[in-house]
């Protein structure tokens, strides 16, 4: 009795390491969620916002740079902050210090869907 006792806890122990291996595997799919850093070029914006074909590169070091489609001699340049659906970017332009924030509906390797605190979304594809 003893012995089936034993054999049943040791399968329980064994049961529970696994579920426990398969939540950890799971916790590394999350580690490698899609991120911003790279070029993105408008695809589709909506009246107000950006050049449909303006890009937008965000570098690893937390800066940004925006080239508008039809003015490339007035490049945006400043910084950026994303945590979770909120992407902040800050520049200067005319002296002054400006922030905008925005919104991520929709962040892939291939597609980011920003928001401003408008309404108004600009969908940008991943530069090739």
């Amino acid at each position: 009795m003893n012995a089936l006792r034993l054999a049943a806890g040791l399968l329980v122990l064994g049961l529970a390491t696994v579920v426990a291996a398969e939540e950890k595997k799971d916790d590394k799919k999350d580690d490698k969620k899609a991120s911003v850093v790279g070029s993105w070029t408008a695809a589709k914006a909506d009246a107000g916002t950006i050049p449909e074909g303006s890009v937008v590169e965000f570098t690893k070091d937390g800066k940004f740079t925006m080239t508008p489609k039809g003015a490339e001699d007035k490049k945006l340049e400043g910084t950026y902050k994303h945590e979770g659906d909120k992407l902040n970017l800050t520049m200067k332009r005319d002296g002054q210090e400006r922030t905008q924030n925005l919104t991520v509906k929709k962040l892939t390797d291939a597609d980011l869907v920003l928001t401003g605190q408008d309404g108004k979304s600009v969908e940008f594809k991943v530069k090739k």
